[in-house]
Formats: C-alpha cells, sequence, structure tokens
C-alpha cells in the first residue's frame, strides 16, 4: 500500500501557483502610504489650487455679519404626495417643505405662485 501511494504521488508534478501573491507585511505599509498620500495631495495641492485662502475667508467673514441667531419668514409647502419614479405606483412619498424668505413681500410672491411651485417641486421629486 505504502508503495502505492508513493507511485500514485510521482505521478503528479506540482504546478506552479499563477498570479500575484502580495503578503499582507507589504500590502498594508503600502496602503497606508497611499492613503497618507492621497489625503496629503488632496490638502495641500488640490483644494488650494481651485479655493484661493482669500476667497474662503472673505465668505465666511460675510456669513458671520449676516448670522443674528434669527430665522427669516418661514414660507411652507405642505403635503406633496409624489410617486416616485420606477415604482410602478406601489410606492408613495410625502413630503413638507419649509423656504426661509429675506421680506414678507417674498412670502406673498410664493403664495402667488403656489401652484407653480407645487408642480415644480413634484416633478423633481418624482423624476
Amino acid at each position: 500500500m505504502a508503495d502505492e501511494k508513493e507511485l500514485n504521488l510521482e505521478g503528479v508534478e506540482e504546478k506552479p501557483k499563477s498570479g500575484f501573491k502580495l503578503d499582507i507585511k507589504i500590502a498594508i505599509p503600502i496602503l497606508l502610504a497611499q492613503i497618507i498620500t492621497s489625503y496629503l495631495l488632496a490638502s495641500f495641492v488640490i483644494v488650494p489650487a481651485f479655493f484661493s485662502p482669500v476667497q474662503a475667508g472673505q465668505e465666511v467673514e460675510e456669513e458671520e455679519e449676516g448670522d443674528d441667531g434669527e430665522f427669516g419668514i418661514v414660507y411652507q409647502v405642505e403635503d406633496i404626495i409624489v410617486n416616485p419614479a420606477e415604482s410602478g405606483g406601489t410606492h408613495y412619498v410625502v413630503i413638507n417643505m419649509a423656504f426661509e424668505l429675506d421680506s414678507e413681500e417674498d412670502s406673498e410672491v410664493l403664495h402667488k405662485k403656489d401652484p407653480k411651485l407645487r408642480d415644480i417641486l413634484i416633478r423633481t421629486i418624482s423624476s
């Protein structure tokens, strides 16, 4: 019996492993280095290229000056019922929305255009 097993083993050749096996001790440091490099590149090269510090500072100052902690006039659009796209009519969504306005005049304008506003919201949400 032992001779038969030896014969079977002699006839079978070991196949060389194909593919690339990356050792975990090498993979984790490489992954961490890529993450750190990506973060540094995004923080110090890409973002400053699109946003200059002067513009960012001006925007922050403008927001601080205009923010007094009180809300403006709120216009509410209640009970918008919509069937979402591709739901086949089996699902529906009920939405209440509120808009903060600067003046009472804006509230009157929205009140006059309420049907048009609802139509725009329904088309946007259902698509």
